[in-house]
């Protein structure tokens, strides 16, 4: 190009004439010999090379632009803008353009990775998804997730209630000694008896179970306490009546 040409005559010049220390502003007119942008370079090739970079630079940047600027034009011929002031509807147009369903029954939800669908759980994240705008794709991400999540977390809690369950006996067991195993066994018994039921390893046990088990325990017991005798010492009941459960003297 002739500007560049001229450029590189510049530099050439410069080598010639040896112009060291900013001596070449001296051709410059009045009011550029002693601007400060010139000050920093000591011969003419220094502001030639400087020049020439500012030009590659410039045309990187008219480059770039031209690309972000076609990528707008892209996106302005698919996917409306939504300004501050946007209406109910133009609101709606843009999330539905980004993939929102009409409806949060629309989503298609992956199925639970462990027991049944939870049908008041699915209701809250289709209803959860429609409020954040999300895509159909993006909302069964969210659900496949969850299941990955959920089943991960139960596993990790039922770890640590067993790991827990395993310490409490070790502790029971330390403090008994060799009295543990006819205790357990004893107990096993008295559960079977009350409950009706064998007690293992796996039976659950949770608050209803311990308040039915008590409940029939103190029943059990309750059936070997005699019934109060008549008030005063008087009434049908006869010395040495007891109830049909408790033992003779």
């Amino acid at each position: 190009m002739a500007g560049e040409e001229g450029i590189d005559e510049g530099i050439k010049t410069g080598d010639e004439t040896g112009q060291e220390g900013g001596k070449f502003r001296a051709q410059f007119s009045a009011d550029l010999k002693d601007h400060e942008a010139f000050k920093s370079y000591k011969t003419i090739n220094d502001l030639g090379r400087a020049h020439i970079d500012l030009l590659g630079k410039a045309r990187e940047l008219d480059g770039k632009s031209a690309k972000v600027t076609e990528l707008e034009a892209k996106l302005a011929n698919t996917i409306p803008k939504l300004v501050d002031d946007s209406t109910d509807e133009e609101k709606e147009v843009f999330w539905t353009s980004l993939g929102m369903p009409e409806k949060p029954e629309d989503y298609e939800l992956p199925d639970p990775a462990e027991g049944e669908r939870d049908l008041i759980l699915d209701k809250w994240a289709r209803t959860t998804f429609h409020k954040a705008h999300l895509s159909k794709e993006q909302a069964t991400l969210m659900g496949t997730e969850w299941n990955r999540f959920s089943v991960a977390y139960n596993a990790a809690i039922m770890k640590q209630e067993q790991d827990a369950l395993k310490d409490e006996m070790a502790a029971m067991k330390a403090g008994m000694g060799d009295k543990y195993d006819a205790n357990v066994e004893m107990g096993k018994r008295f559960f079977k008896k009350v409950m009706e039921v064998d007690f293992t390893d796996t039976t659950p046990v949770n608050t209803a179970t311990l308040l039915k088990f008590v409940m029939k325990a103190g029943k059990l017991m309750g059936e070997d306490t005699s019934p109060s005798g008549p008030k005063g010492g008087k009434g049908d009941s006869k010395p040495g009546l007891i109830y049909s459960k408790s033992p003779r003297d």
